[in-house]
């Protein structure tokens, strides 16, 4: 829900979204299939640790697309360390926070 709710606002602010499913929990779902994006947005409704198994299975389907992890609980900033580049928002959460987190995450790396 939260993914759907930042993608709406996403929207409206002039970006261009691709929404894609993902259970965290239940494996990945649809996210095996490839598809064009700058950034997967993953909404996390499991409670941790079991959250936390998304990241490896995510940075593995998609080696090279930022990640920003949407979650109740923050994690550890080396769990953030091993899955860059990757950014992790803590619900609930404010849009400017969510816009600054993207902006990192799509910013021409050098």
């Amino acid at each position: 829900m939260m993914a759907r709710l930042l993608e709406m606002n996403l929207v409206r602010r002039g970006l261009e979204v691709q929404a894609q499913s993902c259970a965290a929990c239940c494996g990945l779902g649809e996210t095996s299939r490839p598809y064009a994006a700058d950034v997967l947005i993953a909404d996390l409704h499991c409670p941790a640790p079991v959250c936390w198994d998304a990241g490896p299975r995510l940075r593995a389907a998609f080696p090279r697309l930022p990640l920003l992890l949407l979650a109740h609980e923050r994690p550890s900033a080396a769990y953030l360390q091993a899955h860059l580049p990757c950014q992790c928002l803590q619900k609930p959460f404010g849009m400017a926070d969510a816009v600054r987190a993207l902006e990192a995450l799509i910013r021409p790396r050098a």
